[in-house]
């Protein structure tokens, strides 16, 4: 997933495979009890959630089942009605060694360091955790390990430089110093190799609730020229041209133009100006949100919309959070990187997230060290950090 240039920060926020995430302000960092998230907030995603896997280029001249109305790129008033503190950020976990692979335990508290290695991933019910131990960053090559994570019970798997779990039953590591990988049967310990590196990293198809798949298919002057595909059918279900968008609720897109500005910041980005909208998929039909700069940070549910006004300027903004049942704008007071988790808390961090936010209560669940990549289970009980890809920051 791709976004057009106007702006290298936009393209990482909002087009991204949802590592969804380089550092947002971190809040107060003072130490306070971790709470533990409510069972409703932390449980497993829906049976029938569907699982991003690869499908063919749509047909580019295919027609869209429905157009695109009510998109503009003018900016409008925005009026914020409430500001509203987050409150303090747990910070009951000790800050991380930067070559370590941690694993987290966010609603006991605990933490469980494994030694030099990668980011850690996790199997789609959250029982187990796959790592390369011993790596280092100028190879990744090193050891494959599982970890079952109730047990404590650690497994060798063989070398590699990269491992993920695509499913419960399968581990996919690739070979030491090689664009080859093989697979790895839990069950019945059978191996078979597999050309290339598909499944040894995780893949990120942006897809919104409903399972539709978001294409960028070129780029023009005034943003991208995007699709919505439905895999089953390779049906082209919209298509415009915007700066960005991203997956929001069920039944829905967010939707972002802009207006840029010929002058540019101290660092050569561009200015100007964003306009948010929630694009309704059955018709087509936009609605306006709000107008925020062009160098914003935005996420949406079909509870809430949060945005973050100047994300990547030196002063830093503010993260907004609009109450979709209430139509009310508060202002959170911190700059937050946000993402929305399927269960319906408010991720924050980069390239992968380290806190969980309560959106209805404006307050903290739970957070990790926010230092480097991180990784969660899909329920957010669990988290993992470790040496993985090297990123320095959004905005680049």
């Amino acid at each position: 997933m791709r976004i057009a240039n106007a702006t290298r920060c936009l393209a990482t926020l909002l087009i991204i495979s949802a590592l969804a995430l380089a550092s947002a302000a971190c809040g107060d960092q003072s130490a306070s009890p971790t709470a533990t998230p409510p069972p409703d907030l932390l449980s497993p995603p829906p049976v029938g959630t569907v699982v991003a896997t690869p499908i063919s280029p749509p047909r580019i001249g295919a027609a869209p089942l429905v157009e695109v109305t009510g998109l503009f790129s003018d900016p409008r008033p925005t009026h914020v009605d409430e500001q509203r503190s987050l409150g303090p950020k747990p910070a009951n976990f000790a800050p991380w060694d930067g070559k370590s692979t941690m694993l987290y335990d966010v609603q006991t508290g605990t933490e469980t360091n494994l030694g030099p290695g990668t980011l850690g991933r996790f199997s789609l019910d959250g029982s187990k955790m796959v790592w390369i131990a011993n790596a280092q960053p100028s190879s990744d090559d090193g050891e494959a390990w599982l970890l079952e994570i109730a047990t404590g019970v650690k497994r060798d798997l063989g070398p590699g430089r990269a491992a993920n779990l695509p499913d419960n039953d399968h581990v996919v590591i690739a070979y030491p110093s090689s664009n080859d990988s093989y697979i790895i049967d839990l069950q019945t310990g059978a191996r078979r190799d597999q050309p290339g590196l598909i499944g040894a990293f995780p893949q990120f198809d942006e897809r919104t609730p409903d399972g539709y798949v978001i294409r960028l298919n070129g780029q023009d002057p005034a943003g991208g020229f995007f699709s919505l595909i439905d895999p089953a059918t390779e049906r082209v279900l919209l298509r415009f041209n915007a700066q960005a968008t991203t997956r929001a609720g069920r039944g829905e897109l967010l939707v972002i133009t802009s207006k840029v500005d010929p002058s540019h910041d101290a660092n050569g980005r561009p200015r100007g100006t964003a306009n948010i909208f929630l694009v309704n998929i059955t018709s087509g039909r936009a609605t306006f949100v709000a107008t925020t700069t062009l160098d914003a940070a935005y996420a949406a549910n079909n509870s809430y919309v949060a945005w973050t006004d100047d994300f990547c300027s030196a002063q830093g903004g503010t993260t907004k959070l609009l109450d979709r049942a209430t139509g009310l704008i508060g202002e959170l007071g911190v700059g937050l990187w946000p993402s929305f988790t399927e269960g319906g808390l408010l991720l924050d961090g980069a390239f992968g997230g380290s806190a969980l936010i309560d959106p209805a209560t404006r307050r903290y669940v739970a957070a990790i060290p926010a230092r480097g990549d991180s990784s969660w289970s899909r329920d957010y009980r669990y988290a993992s950090l470790g040496q993985f890809g090297g990123h320095d920051g959004p905005c680049l």
